[in-house]
């Protein structure tokens, strides 16, 4: 190994001498040259100038004797030949100069050849070794030249993956906008046929994945009754082919799942040409911890903001989700000529429990009191505390005749709750009063009209279910 660098150093310092005693050469034509000319300038008759011409033949046959190299032995001819054409003219001077060089500079290229060398064993066999050398270093050079554009192209590749990955991060605030986002970039690439986007509702707390991207809705059925409790899918822990998918289009389809929790949460299916199969495998293995790392930011952000609008005492929503659901509801019946009925319910006497019994036992009924509605009204109905005492239900498409009958319900159940604490028993009572949606209602006019009907229940005796009419 010692030898081998020892070798390629000692052919690299041969160049570099060579090349140093070819600038050396040149150097002193070039000198030479200026001095000619120079001393040509100063002498004023023609005769001595010819003489000063014919000296640069001597000058021409040293230069050979030296072996120098026979481009700086032309360009000192042509400078003698130059200068006696513009002395003399084209007359016989001229002719005999130039008759004299040319004959100089064709004697010296045939005759005037570098002396041979008889080459020992040693010289032979240390020549072969440079060659071997010269040979090892133009391989290497076509190799690094080689290894260099890999390393560019993966370059661009992490260039353009950091500022894909950064835009991507940046809408990761919903799993909508954050799929779309990831969609739009992924579509865009060499070899993607198409790209479909899943994940599970956390909200919902669902085992089904469910389409994100933006996909037609033939497609979205086709690809959603394939991959509905698929096995294959359901175990997918790493970039891969998903087999049981080549089916859809008779594409194969690679999978980049994401894993929270050890549970499969969410996955991009990309459909692609054959040849750009392990391509998008290598590539999920890049994207997936970024996919994951902005999954996991998804589901924090979407913790944080139900923590916003949810009660820490009873779990249920807080006032302002309750106006924003009624503001798309009051649109939807606008738009499809729905109804709906707003229930306004109040704890009869609850500055007293607090008072008497204390504010720790005042939370129990809160809490107690919120379960019982919440177990008599629908999943899709929603409940939230309006106030200290106040809860406010939403219930949309049902009679008049069913919502008096879920209000009058909740508030014998309620009454029936018995209340113990330090041998002490109580029962609690509410109120409720109802509105129903009409048209030319905006939000804070159905709340309004609730409010009126819980008024007229608590004037009229409380324990009572009221309809505004």
């Amino acid at each position: 190994m010692k030898q081998k660098g020892k070798g390629k150093i000692q052919f690299v310092c041969m160049v570099k001498i060579k090349m140093l005693k070819n600038i050396k050469f040149l150097l002193v034509t070039i000198f030479t040259i200026l001095c000619f000319l120079v001393l040509y300038s100063f002498v004023e008759r023609d005769i001595s100038k010819y003489i000063l011409l014919l000296f640069m033949q001597p000058v021409l046959l040293f230069f050979a004797y030296k072996q120098i190299n026979k481009v700086n032995i032309l360009i000192l001819s042509l400078t003698a030949i130059l200068c006696a054409f513009f002395t003399f003219g084209l007359n016989l001077l001229y002719a005999i100069i130039f008759t004299i060089f040319v004959v100089t500079v064709l004697i010296l290229h045939s005759f005037f050849k570098p002396r041979e060398i008889i080459e020992s064993p040693k010289i032979q066999k240390k020549n072969n070794e440079l060659k071997f050398f010269k040979e090892e270093l133009i391989n290497e050079e076509a190799y690094l030249r080689k290894e260099k554009e890999i390393l560019e192209k993966n370059l661009e590749e992490i260039t353009n993956f950091y500022m894909i990955s950064k835009d991507l991060i940046q809408t990761f605030t919903d799993s909508e906008n954050a799929a779309n986002a990831l969609w739009n970039i992924l579509e865009k690439q060499t070899g993607i046929i198409r790209v479909v986007i899943t994940a599970k509702n956390n909200s919902q707390n669902t085992k089904e994945l469910k389409i994100l991207s933006k996909i037609n809705n033939e497609e979205k059925d086709k690809w959603q009754k394939i991959i509905k409790n698929n096995t294959e899918i359901e175990h997918l822990k790493y970039p891969t082919v998903v087999n049981s998918l080549f089916q859809i289009d008779n594409k194969s389809v690679v999978a980049w799942p994401i894993i929270i929790n050890n549970a499969l949460f969410a996955c991009t299916f990309l459909e692609v040409e054959d040849e750009y199969i392990q391509y998008y495998i290598e590539q999920g293995n890049l994207y997936i911890p970024h996919l994951h790392l902005g999954t996991e930011r998804i589901l924090l952000f979407l913790k944080m903001k139900e923590k916003s609008r949810t009660d820490s005492l009873t779990g249920i929503y807080l006032r302002r989700y309750f106006l924003e659901k009624l503001e798309i509801e009051i649109k939807r019946a606008k738009r499809y000529k729905t109804k709906f009925h707003i229930l306004m319910l109040d704890i009869d006497f609850f500055k007293k429990i607090n008072d008497t019994y204390g504010h720790l036992v005042g939370d129990k009924v809160l809490i107690e009191i919120s379960n019982t509605i919440q177990k008599n009204i629908r999943s899709i109905d929603v409940l939230c505390r309006y106030g200290g005492e106040e809860f406010i239900v939403l219930i949309n498409n049902l009679s008049d005749e069913e919502v008096n009958g879920i209000a009058q319900n909740i508030r014998e159940e309620i009454s029936k709750i018995k209340f113990s604490t330090n041998n002490l028993s109580f029962f609690v009572t509410i109120s409720i009063g109802i509105s129903k949606y009409k048209e030319s209602f905006n939000s804070d006019e159905i709340i309004a009209t609730a409010d009126k009907a819980l008024y007229e229940a608590k004037k009229s005796g409380r324990n009572k279910v009221v309809s505004f009419n």
